[in-house]
């Protein structure tokens, strides 16, 4: 029943085959989508999404199949998510205002969102008609409108479809700052490993290669096992200057100690330039001369 679902998401660069369609339906068979389309939007984002930069083509295919929104219908701007991104409180409404508000049809709500999102061309707060915060218009941020369109990743009791409208036409940027998980993917490019010890690994193309030169007859060839070459020395400058920016150290420093394919890491500290020595803690004490640092390491230290 959701096959055009699952080409939607191919379509729009999800990489999703028969075992992530496999898993939805075997997921739906057990109920874990509790019989909603909120459950199903969970459970099938859980699924198929298996990279982070996918969650906005997952949320624009998922717009697009149940409800037929398009990303190309709404183009908002950068200008106008940094004003709704500081929303002014709403002020109350009677009994009477809420009950006009319920009046106006969400298809007609979208209508509008595309007509005001073309005339647009600054901020408004507290309205009823532009994009804005805090008003009764049934599109922008931090208002009340029971049937609108909320722009931008505003909390509040939505439902699956305005969830899916929240990511769907905002790309995820590519200029955050890093993080531990993408500092440790950048460091795997300095893997490098070679062959040392005992020979307890068998050699398959060798022992073919072999056993083929000796007409046929088995000739068995070991290897040993491939291990860890890379040896890093990190310095890491600390105090003054470097406060503002303790917080990517430590990521990096964190991405360092928890990567596996290092055959030795050692980290030392100093403070503004290699003054001649470095330290073994960021208390600045007990130094190591620089030439006596590098005496013990060979020209294979990175």
């Amino acid at each position: 029943m959701f096959i055009d679902f699952f080409y939607e998401l191919r379509k729009r660069g999800v990489k999703v085959g028969a075992q992530e369609a496999l898993a939805v339906a075997d997921a739906l068979s057990r109920d874990l989508h509790e019989t909603t389309l909120d459950g199903f939007y969970d459970v099938a984002r859980a699924l198929c999404v298996h990279r982070e930069q996918d969650l906005d083509a997952f949320d624009t295919a998922f717009a697009s199949y149940f409800q037929g929104i398009e990303a190309e219908a709404l183009q908002i701007s950068e200008e106008l998510l940094d004003w709704l991104a500081d929303a002014v409180p709403r002020r109350e409404l009677t009994d009477e205002e809420r009950e006009l508000l319920k009046s106006i049809d969400l298809a007609e709500a979208r209508k509008r969102l595309q007509e005001r999102l073309a005339e647009q061309r600054e901020r408004h707060d507290r309205g009823n008609r532009w994009v804005g915060t805090g008003g009764t218009s049934p599109h922008g941020r931090g208002g009340t409108h029971p049937s609108g369109i909320s722009v931008g990743n505003a909390p509040g009791g939505r439902g699956a479809m305005a969830r899916a409208g929240a990511h769907s036409f905002r790309s995820l940027r590519g200029d955050i700052n890093l993080d531990v998980r993408q500092i440790e993917l950048a460091l795997r490019r300095l893997r490098a490993f070679v062959r040392e010890g005992a020979l307890t690994e068998l050699d398959i193309d060798g022992t073919i290669d072999a056993t083929a030169k000796n007409a046929g007859e088995l000739e068995v060839i070991m290897r040993p096992e491939r291990r860890p070459a890379v040896k890093v020395l990190l310095l890491l400058d600390v105090g003054g200057s470097m406060d503002p920016h303790v917080e990517l150290c430590e990521r990096l420093f964190s991405a360092a100690k928890r990567a596996t394919h290092w055959r030795r890491l050692d980290t030392f500290y100093f403070h503004n330039c290699l003054y001649g020595h470095v330290y073994p803690t960021t208390r600045l004490r007990d130094g190591i001369p620089i030439p006596e640092l590098l005496a013990e390491r060979d020209p294979s230290w990175k």
